[in-house]
């Protein structure tokens, strides 16, 4: 890693960046251009590459379950276990440009500790003993820089972890690894002029989605078995989905918030949260329960004192659904996910029930959210671009120019709104007792870079403050052309019949959503597991 604070133009900052990142790759580990330069899907080319054991990719390809009962159980050890992720990592990092920070020389005295621990003992250290995981590059770790993609915030060591992390670590999990984020968090798409445009394993030409960008693509090139993101508009949601992932986005501050960077911080309207990106259901819950057991409640006073509860579900759910969100009309393979779920729902004996869009006004939803997030016209983030004098990216200069600047009672007025939609949405729960909303999450699979321009699937969640998790359903086929029947109703359907096609598309994933209700995670995971295993008995899977 080096130092940055004697550095002063943005360009040298992202010349130190990026040398750091080069240096961290041991010259056995470069991986050959020649293993991936005349496909678009990278995502077999780490068991290919030759670079891998077969005992490193017998761990990597293991899901965090499994992992940790080894761990516990001494049959892995956390060293070798993160050693191996580790190899993968910088294998995935030369693929996708997934990394941002890398500090294994910390990860691997963490590790080694550890394993001396059990050794002695004959007792992990907590629930996540041994498990490496990697953190979105606004999550602080003590003693590693913290730029979340600004140049003028290099040089910024952290004094101690972010508050998620420190509970990580104390469960007994190994960070190692920070990943990409786009400038100011606030896209889709995971570019920044110090660390640069992170690609889609699956196609290379396609994005990974942002904010949790880098953790999409790293995660799904197993370099990672577990990533944390943060969400707050769909941050975790959208790249668990482009990159073929199980993702969460539990309710406000279920996971400790204090202590990570963020932009517009002092916005309390719309709550950016954090959660987990990995390979399963079960691993998502994991993650869950080990935070929330450690009593975050006790570190971070925004945590409401909520412990794990055990949720026993009927055997017949009753899940409302929606394909269209009555603005902007899903392309072929997301409408083919949905009905694939929703058929091996119903097969497998449960109620799935279509829900009216027209009163749920999910498009004034999306108003709403962007009027409050740029009710400060765009300062925030301006002031942060203009400290390191780094240019702004078109898609961020663009949301800055059309931010406009509110009054405190023109805000107040957008977060009454936001209360009325929370309790229309409520009303409409309570009529119909659903146990979950299906829906897409969002109106096209894993779009090329700069083509993501439609969020209203994922925000409408962020304003209600529901637990959201994604599943993932599916890949672009052949056969998934545009029904013939689309007729745009508006600039952004216009758009998309204008760039969607299944070869354009290829092989890129497509996730679903499954919301539940407020503060009610545990139900959530639960009745995700009820979706997946449907799927799965059906023989619906992703691919």
């Amino acid at each position: 890693m080096l130092a940055t604070s004697n550095i002063t133009s943005w360009e040298s900052v992202r010349d130190a960046k990026l040398a750091a990142k080069k240096a961290a790759i041991p010259p056995e580990l470069i991986i050959s251009t020649k293993s991936f330069s005349s496909t678009l899907s990278v995502i077999d080319v780490p068991e290919k590459s030759g670079l891998l054991s077969a005992q490193e990719v017998l761990i990597t390809t293991t899901d965090v379950p499994e992992l940790l009962t080894k761990l516990a159980a001494g049959e892995w050890s956390s060293l070798s276990v993160v050693q191996a992720f580790a190899k993968r990592a910088l294998i995935a990092d030369q693929l996708t440009n997934c990394l941002t920070e890398i500090f294994l020389d910390k990860a691997y005295e963490r590790a080694k500790e550890l394993d001396d621990h059990l050794a002695k003992t004959g007792k992990p250290v907590g629930p996540l003993h041994g498990l490496p995981i990697s953190l979105k590059d606004q999550l602080c770790v003590q003693g590693v820089d913290t730029t979340m993609g600004y140049a003028g915030w290099a040089g910024q060591i952290a004094e101690e972890d972010s508050v998620v992390v420190a509970i990580l670590k104390n469960a007994g999990a190994v960070p190692y690894v920070r990943t990409n984020i786009p400038q100011s968090l606030m896209v889709g798409e995971t570019s920044n002029p110090v660390f640069g445009l992170t690609t889609n394993p699956y196609n290379t030409s396609l994005t990974c989605g942002g904010s949790s960008g880098g953790e999409g693509a790293l995660v799904a090139l197993r370099g990672s078995p577990i990533g944390v993101g943060s969400d707050i508009g769909g941050s975790i949601r959208i790249p668990s989905s482009f990159n073929g992932l199980y993702g969460f986005k539990p309710s406000n501050n279920r996971v400790p918030y204090k202590g990570a960077k963020n932009s517009l911080t002092g916005q309390e309207a719309i709550l950016s949260v954090l959660g987990p990106l990995t390979h399963s259901v079960e691993s998502c819950a994991l993650f869950m329960k080990a935070v929330v057991d450690s009593q975050p409640w006790l570190l971070d006073h925004a945590c409401p004192p909520i412990p794990w509860r055990t949720v026993s579900l009927p055997s017949k759910l009753k899940f409302g659904y929606y394909v269209d969100n009555g603005h902007v009309r899903p392309v072929a393979p997301v409408e083919r996910a949905m009905k694939e779920t929703l058929d091996a729902l119903v097969k497998a004996g449960h109620e799935v029930v279509p829900i009216d869009v027209s009163k749920l006004r999910i498009q004034e939803a999306g108003e709403v959210a962007f009027g409050l997030w740029t009710a400060d016209g765009g300062e925030d983030i301006t002031r942060d671009v203009s400290l390191g004098g780094e240019p702004f990216l078109p898609v961020i200069k663009g949301m800055v120019d059309a931010s406009k600047s509110l009054s405190t009672y023109q805000y107040w007025q957008l977060t009454k709104t936001k209360d009325a939609l929370r309790d229309t949405w409520l009303a409409e729960w309570n009529k119909h007792e659903f146990d979950a909303i299906i829906t897409p999450q969002a109106p096209y699979p894993a779009p090329p870079h700069n083509k993501n321009i439609y969020y209203y699937y994922t925000i409408i969640f962020n304003v209600l403050d529901l637990p959201t998790g994604i599943i993932p359903a599916t890949r672009v086929r052949p056969s998934d052309t545009m029904d013939p029947a689309y007729t745009p109703r508006n600039n952004i359907e216009t758009a998309i019949k204008g760039f969607y096609s299944p070869e354009e598309f290829s092989n890129a994933p497509v996730g679903i959503q499954v919301t539940g209700r407020r503060w009610d995670e545990e139900k959530t995971l639960a009745v995700m597991d009820v979706v997946d295993r449907a799927r799965k008995a059906a023989s619906v899977v992703f691919a």
